[in-house]
C-alpha cells in the first residue's frame, strides 16, 4: 500500500478535468486572424453549451481538496482493503468422479483430474491500489472516487492426495479420442498452482462540510474471472436473520449506499446467506460455493446450483460478507483457466 506522502503519484490518483469541446477547438482554429470578430460569438456559444450541459467540473477545485480526499480515505482503508480475502484458506475435502466430458478427447493427449481435493489458498503477491477522483460541477462539494484494489499475479494452489489418469485411444473411422482405461492414482507432488490477475473496483462519494470531506456513500463490489462473459453468474444474494431478509442482486452490491442503510445483524448473531447461480447445466458444470466474514472461506455449497449457510461476527462495526462460486472445472482440472465470481457485500454488525 502505498504511503501519504505524493499520494497523487503513489496512490495512482487521477482527477477529471475540463476541457474546450473539440467542436469549439476546432473551429476557433479554423477562423483564424480574418474571422477575429466572431471570437465574442463563439465564446457565448461556449457559455451557453456548460450552462445546459451536466459536466465533471475543476472550477473550484484545488490540491488542497484532492489532499482532503486522500486524508478521507486514508481512514476507511482497513475497512475497504479487500487483499486478505485472496489469502484466506478453504478447506475441503471433496471426491470428483469422471463424467462424459472426460470420456472423450479432441487431441487423445491424457487426463489429469483431481480425484480428492484437500484444499486450496491463494497468495497475493504483489498488491497494486489507485483511485481516481471526479469533483462534480452542480455543488462544487462533491466527489466521486473509483477505488480500486487489484493484482497482477495471484497464485491458486490446490492440494490433492489422489489423481485420476484418464487414457484414451481413437479407433477409425471416429474423428475423436474416445476413453481407453481410466485410474485413481496417489499423488506424491501434492498441488497444482494457477496464476490469474484480478481487479476490485468501488464506488465512493464523499461531500465537502465545513471545509472537509467526509465519506458519505460507498458501494460494494464484484470481480469476474477471468470475465463477466465465461465466470459463473449469480442471480441474486439473500441475507437473512430472525424476521428479517434482503435480497441483492449485481446492479444493488455495485451501487452507492449510505451507511445508515446498510443491513444491520448483531454481534454473534446467526446470519443466513443464500445463493442461487444463473446457469442451468448441473450435470457437467457443477458450482461450489463459499462465503468469507474474516475468517476462513466456509464451503456453504447446498447443490449444483444453490449456496446456503449461516456466518456470524464477533466484532461490531462495518463488515464485508464476501460470496465466492467456483466451478468444478477450476476446481478439478489442473490444466484449465483460473474462473470464479466474487460479490463483496458491505453490513453493519452492531
Amino acid at each position: 500500500m502505498a504511503s501519504k506522502t505524493n499520494q497523487n503519484e503513489m496512490l495512482g490518483a487521477g482527477v477529471i478535468k475540463k476541457h474546450l469541446p473539440l467542436f469549439i477547438q476546432l473551429f476557433l482554429s479554423g477562423l483564424g486572424r480574418a474571422g477575429f470578430i466572431f471570437i465574442p460569438v463563439v465564446l457565448t456559444l461556449f457559455l451557453l453549451f456548460l450552462t445546459n450541459c451536466r459536466k465533471e467540473s475543476v472550477s473550484n477545485w484545488s490540491k488542497r481538496d484532492s489532499t482532503a480526499v486522500f486524508e478521507e480515505i486514508e481512514k476507511w482503508r482497513d475497512t475497504f482493503d479487500f487483499s486478505s480475502f485472496f489469502n484466506a484458506m478453504r478447506p475441503l475435502s471433496v471426491f470428483s468422479g469422471l463424467n462424459s466430458q472426460d470420456s472423450i478427447s479432441y487431441t487423445g493427449d491424457s487426463l489429469i483430474k483431481i480425484y480428492h481435493l484437500i484444499q486450496t489458498q491463494d497468495t497475493v503477491s504483489l498488491l497494486y491500489h489507485r483511485d481516481s477522483l471526479a469533483f462534480l460541477v452542480e455543488t462544487d462539494t462533491l466527489c466521486d472516487v473509483e477505488y480500486e484494489d487489484y493484482a497482477t499475479h495471484t497464485i491458486s494452489i490446490f492440494k490433492c492426495d489422489t489423481v485420476w489418469i484418464v487414457k484414451y485411444q481413437k479407433n477409425p473411422p471416429d474423428t475423436i479420442w474416445r476413453l481407453a482405461t481410466a485410474e485413481k492414482k496417489p499423488f506424491t507432488t501434492g498441488e497444482f498452482g494457477k496464476v490469474y490477475a484480478w481487479s476490485a473496483p468501488r464506488k465512493l462519494r464523499l461531500e465537502k462540510q465545513g471545509g472537509e470531506y467526509q465519506l458519505e456513500k460507498f458501494g460494494g463490489l464484484t470481480v469476474s474471472l477471468p470475465a463477466p462473459e465465461s465466470a459463473p453468474g449469480i442471480l441474486y444474494v439473500v441475507l437473512e436473520t430472525p424476521g428479517i431478509s434482503d435480497t441483492w442482486d449485481k446492479t444493488r452490491v455495485d451501487s452507492l449506499i449510505d451507511s445508515d442503510s446498510l443491513f444491520s445483524v448483531g454481534v454473534n448473531e446467526s446470519l443466513t446467506v443464500s445463493i442461487k447461480s444463473e446457469d442451468a447445466d448441473t450435470v457437467i458444470k457443477l458450482y461450489y460455493f463459499f462465503v468469507w466474514a474474516g475468517k476462513e472461506k466456509v464451503n456453504i455449497t447446498n447443490g449444483a446450483r444453490i449456496g446456503q449457510g449461516k456466518i456470524v461476527f464477533e466484532n461490531s462495526g462495518i463488515k464485508h460478507i464476501d460470496i465466492e462460486v467456483l466451478p468444478s472445472q477450476n476446481l478439478f482440472y489442473p490444466n484449465s483457466s483460473y474462473s470464479s465470481t466474487i460479490w463483496s457485500i458491505l453490513v453493519r454488525v452492531r
